[in-house]
């Protein structure tokens, strides 16, 4: 009877481990920083803990290094009328990118010579703002399109 018990536990664990999903993880990669962005009051360093506190509110661990990782890019232009910049157009692009290392892809003739990366899913904003509040409604626009983009998933 004894050895039955020890039995049943252990096929309950092995089922109950084989059937647990992993939890979901990204690495955050943000692209080049452009020196508008800084000039237009959008600092390097607060896009990162942005995106990271996104993720981990969505559920998702971040991590150092993941296939597939979280890519951000942020395009800035200084609106200017005449010598003064009251705000900036923002373009935010927030993509969940997956690399294939050793696909053998071939698209109609094209092939890739070292693996493919695959975009799984994109958002994207154009805005203007002010200067005076740029860095706070970059923050609401980032945390929505990585929200958007999460959106696309079942996870």
């Amino acid at each position: 009877m004894k050895r039955l018990a020890i039995l049943l536990l252990a096929v309950s664990l092995l089922c109950g481990a084989a059937g647990a999903q992993r939890e979901p993880s990204l690495q955050v990669s943000v692209g080049e920083f452009d020196k508008d962005a800084r000039s237009c009051g959008i600092s390097a360093s607060a896009i990162g803990p942005v995106a990271a506190l996104t993720l981990r509110n969505s559920g998702i661990r971040v991590v150092g290094k993941s296939n597939p990782y979280l890519y951000i890019q942020l395009l800035t232009h200084p609106i200017r009328i005449n010598d003064a910049m009251p705000g900036c157009a923002v373009h935010t692009l927030v993509q969940v990118r997956g690399i294939h290392e050793k696909a053998k892809l071939d698209f109609n003739g094209f092939k890739a010579k070292n693996g493919a990366g695959t975009v799984i899913c994109q958002s994207s904003s154009l805005a203007v703002w002010r200067r005076s509040n740029i860095e706070t409604h970059f923050a609401t626009e980032l945390e929505l399109r990585i929200k958007h983009c999460l959106g696309q998933f079942d996870y």
